[in-house]
């Protein structure tokens, strides 16, 4: 049905600004006619026409996000450090309030329809694994749905932030975290942070200073080629952060 923005009567409340619960009134339009109707602003993000007796009276508080929540209490998660997680994630990508919209909703990430309810994102992502375990996106530039996200360490994500460079070295990428690791030479990590390429990195041998310093590999492309039979293959949405 449209809908037609009106001007007020002149005994009619204005209501434009105000809050009734998590709704701010915006505008007032015409559905109905006879009846008024006020667009308002959902605390999550969401617009809806309200009246304005239900405004006012106080029976509705919210664009239904209020009793999508209570309905989660009555199933004893709330507070639950696995609510807190759905609840910020949700919070983050819909609420413009957050601290963190401009990083997640503000750039078009999105959680999936099925995840506004909190026993749909339970269902697909089962409990945590540990305290130190948060929601994480297996691919940075697509939004919150099971395909895509998994249970991750601080560590874990980390390494798949959009800023983790990729070093890719005869043929195998992995971020520079990984590389360190897989070597053994923390020289990989100074090497990027100063802007080498990929493959100076690797091949420039190591500067030996003082004496009686003998290190293992003379360069991280020795430590590869000693170990290359052993690494294993980078995860394939890592390959996707060549592109980005």
């Amino acid at each position: 049905m449209t809908e037609r923005i009106v001007t007020l009567h002149f005994n009619a409340k204005d209501l434009s600004g105000q809050r009734f619960g998590r709704l701010v009134a915006k505008y007032p339009v015409r559905i109905k006619p006879l009846v008024i109707h006020w667009v308002s602003l959902c605390d999550c993000g969401i617009e809806l026409p309200v009246t304005a007796d239900s405004l006012v009276s106080g029976n509705t508080k919210s664009c239904g996000c209020l009793k999508a929540e209570a309905t989660t209490i009555i199933h004893g998660r709330f507070g639950e450090p696995i609510y807190r997680s759905w609840a910020g994630m949700v919070g983050r990508c819909t609420n413009k309030r957050n601290d963190a919209f401009s990083d997640y909703g503000g750039r078009g990430i999105t959680v999936c329809p099925e995840w506004r309810e909190f026993e749909c994102f339970l269902a697909d992502m089962g409990e945590k694994p540990s305290s130190k375990h948060s929601i994480d996106r297996i691919d940075n530039s697509l939004g919150y749905y099971k395909e895509n996200c998994r249970w991750a360490t601080a560590k874990e994500q980390a390494r798949n932030r959009r800023s983790s460079r990729i070093l890719t070295f005869v043929g195998l990428s992995f971020c520079v975290a990984e590389w360190v690791e897989i070597t053994g030479m923390r020289c990989i990590k100074y090497r990027a942070e100063r802007g080498w390429s990929d493959d100076r990195i690797f091949t420039q041998p190591v500067r030996l200073r003082g004496t009686g310093r003998n290190p293992k590999f003379r360069s991280p492309a020795e430590a590869v080629y000693a170990i290359q039979g052993t690494l294993p293959s980078p995860p394939e949405h890592q390959l996707s952060y060549l592109k980005l």
